[in-house]
């Protein structure tokens, strides 16, 4: 029993370990089913996330692709608009060309017309002085005292018509280069006249020598002697037909008569001067027209001989003939034209003298913001206005400009101060101007100070007293004192440059260098139109900071270093600027411009800068001292840039003593306050002489 039972509880031990095992197989069996999933699900998250991956860089790789289309298709549009702008600027450089040349055309006939009138005048002057000429056969027995109005008269006319002859040589100095075929024509044509003219002497001179010409009866003269009234200046003259020869004197009153060369005879009159010739007269005024008089009387005096006259040898004028006492010497007021008043196209109203517009031509408010200023300098308006200039004026200097400028700027200014036209366009004017100076002769934006100082110097050219040029010696100024040498070098730039230009506007400064090395000091003078004043990088400075950052003391180096004569060699050194003297008329400019390649940049620092009363001779270093400057012009700039900006200017009227805002065609008055706190104050122009105005 003992042992079945023990075998019965082996047998359950066995049954439990069985058991125990079915069970720890169903466990690893549950647990490999598990592992089995985790690894199948394991695997699809792998699976899962390669395919997010993949589906990540799909995308990457599309954003890439879309990137790269989008900068191809920008890279297209970029090179499609900047053929466009190419084609813009070419199609606007075509159209400036064609506007050129049409303004071109324009004026060519502008000037066509001017000449055609200019012929008219001189037709219905021709016609009027024959006419004259008739009156004044039919009178010749009138009293003394009618004989002594007419040739007041005549002297009149002779005035008029010299300066119709000098308006005459200016139309051809500027028509000069396009007349050149002509003349050469006329030249050939006149060769040919002459000629026939010979000719024609040596025939009538042929026949006359023929038949002995006899003096009318009751003349008194001996035979072959004719008195006739010269028609010019009213005075009776002598033909004698036996030789050929004229003469003012009665025939008991000649000289000896002698032959300089064959059929070319020389009558020196009984008045006659001396002295050689300076003045410069025409043949109308002093002897008369023999072939012409001989020429129409041919019919009534087939027998007389044509005189061959040496005109190096002609007649002065006799002491008992009225004259016009030095007619170059006296101005006329100038005058507007009227191919000149068509050129200016002006829009008519009655305005204040002086307070008339300027017509934006396109981009040249620039010049009107100088040219308004400029007219209403006092001085230099009326030196234009009374026609003063046209005593100065030098068409041979050849650094000048023939006059053009000077003859259009007066035409300009005569214009603004007639009081007729609300404004005026000064096409002609730019023109000129842009015939000169390449840089003005499209429609683009220009720096106001640039025309400034092309204008000043323009006009200072063409009004140079100095007609002859001569090499002024550099003055050596290091052993003189500093008012002395000073006073030299003015002296020897006053001996070439003389002009209303350099009376009213220049001044001198002293520039002093000293080398850094040996403190080798050079003292010069020289002369300035202008002070071009630095601004401060501030929001806000006075004009006084201004002059004192113009006269600090400026370090030369690198570059910039000066050669020192006593070192031999080029040193680091300091330059001092100093006011010598000052000009009436002082002009500040202020450098609110920097260039950074082809763009600008503006400072648009606001400077505070006095009406009135405005004393510099703490900043003159020289013993002379000027009165207090008062402000009567002001040139602004309105913009960021000088690309895109906008010029205007204040102006104080001489006349009214108001200030008024000149923007192009628009002019209207405007307060002290609001000349003083513009922020865009960019030139000044100030005075220390009374802008007294009268015309």
């Amino acid at each position: 029993m003992a042992r079945l039972k023990a075998e019965e509880e082996k047998f359950e031990q066995l049954q439990a370990m069985r058991q125990k095992e079915e069970k720890d197989v169903a466990d690893l069996m549950r647990r490999k089913k598990e592992i089995q999933e985790q690894i199948k699900h394991e695997t699809q998250q792998q699976d899962e996330e390669k395919r997010r991956r993949e589906e990540q860089e799909r995308k990457k790789q599309e954003e890439i692709d879309k990137m790269k289309t989008e900068e191809r298709e920008k890279q297209l549009r970029l090179q499609q608009e900047a053929e466009r702008l190419r084609a813009e600027r070419k199609n606007k450089e075509q159209e400036n060309k064609l506007r050129m040349e049409k303004e071109s055309a324009e004026a060519a006939e502008r000037e066509r017309q001017a000449a055609e009138e200019f012929e008219r005048d001189r037709q219905a002057a021709k016609q009027a002085a024959q006419e004259k000429q008739i009156a004044e056969q039919a009178k010749r027995d009138r009293l003394a005292a009618e004989q002594a109005e007419q040739e007041r008269l005549v002297a009149e006319k002779a005035m008029k018509e010299r300066l119709a002859v000098e308006q005459a040589e200016k139309d051809r100095i500027q028509q000069e280069e396009r007349g050149r075929a002509e003349a050469e024509e006329r030249a050939r044509r006149e060769r040919a006249e002459k000629e026939a003219q010979e000719k024609l002497r040596k025939e009538r001179e042929a026949e006359s020598r023929k038949q002995r010409a006899t003096s009318p009866p009751g003349t008194g003269l001996p035979p072959g002697w004719e008195k006739k009234l010269d028609p010019q200046n009213g005075v009776y003259f002598y033909i004698d037909h036996n030789t050929g020869t004229t003469q003012w004197s009665p025939p008991q009153a000649a000289q000896q008569t002698k032959v300089v060369g064959p059929s070319v005879f020389t009558t020196k009159l009984k008045d006659e001067p001396t002295m050689p010739r300076s003045s410069g007269l025409r043949r109308s005024n002093s002897s008369p027209n023999i072939a012409k008089l001989v020429t129409d009387d041919d019919e009534g005096h087939a027998g007389y001989r044509m005189p061959v006259l040496d005109r190096t040898a002609k007649p002065r004028e006799r002491p008992d003939v009225i004259q016009p006492a030095e007619p170059v010497a006296r101005p006329v007021v100038t005058e507007i034209t009227a191919a000149k008043l068509r050129g200016l196209q002006p829009v008519y109203g009655s305005v204040v003298r002086g307070l008339t517009g300027l017509q934006n031509l396109g981009n040249t408010c620039f010049m009107n913001s100088i040219i308004q200023p400029l007219s209403n300098t006092a001085p230099l308006a009326m030196y234009f206005l009374n026609g003063i200039y046209r005593l100065d004026i030098n068409r041979q200097n050849i650094l000048g400009h023939k006059g053009e400028v000077a003859d259009e700027f007066a035409i300009l200014i005569t214009a603004l101060w007639t009081g007729q036209y609300k404004y005026v366009c000064p096409r002609d004017f730019k023109y000129i101007v842009g015939k000169i100076a390449d840089r003005f002769v499209t429609y683009s934006q220009q720096d106001s100070q640039e025309f400034l100082a092309f204008l000043m110097d323009g006009l200072h050219e063409d009004l140079n007293k100095v007609k002859v040029r001569s090499k002024t010696k550099e003055i050596d100024t290091e052993k003189l004192p500093q008012d002395v040498a000073a006073d030299q070098a003015w002296k020897a730039y006053k001996t070439v440059n003389e002009s209303i230009i350099v009376e009213l506007f220049q001044g001198q400064y002293k520039s002093t260098l000293v080398c850094l090395t040996c403190r080798k000091e050079s003292i010069k003078f020289d002369v300035f139109m202008y002070l071009s004043l630095p601004l401060p990088t501030s929001s806000k400075c006075t004009l006084q900071d201004c002059l004192r950052a113009f006269m600090k003391d400026e370090k030369l180096t690198g570059d910039s270093r000066w050669f020192c004569p006593r070192c031999k060699t080029k040193r680091d050194a300091i330059q001092r600027m100093a006011i010598w003297k000052l000009p009436p008329l002082f002009l500040v400019l202020f450098k609110r411009f920097s260039h950074d390649g082809v763009w600008s940049k503006k400072l648009n620092t606001s400077v505070d800068f006095a009406l009135n009363g405005l004393d510099l001779n703490n900043y003159i270093a020289g013993p002379k001292k000027r009165p207090e400057y008062s402000l009567y012009g002001v040139s602004n700039h309105i913009g960021t840039s000088l690309e895109n900006g906008h010029y205007t200017a204040f102006c104080k009227n001489p006349l009214t003593r108001k200030w008024h805002k000149f923007d192009d065609t628009l002019v209207y008055d405007v307060s002290q306050s609001v000349v003083r706190s513009c922020p865009g104050a960019y030139m000044l122009f100030y005075t220390s002489v009374d802008m007294k105005f009268g015309v």
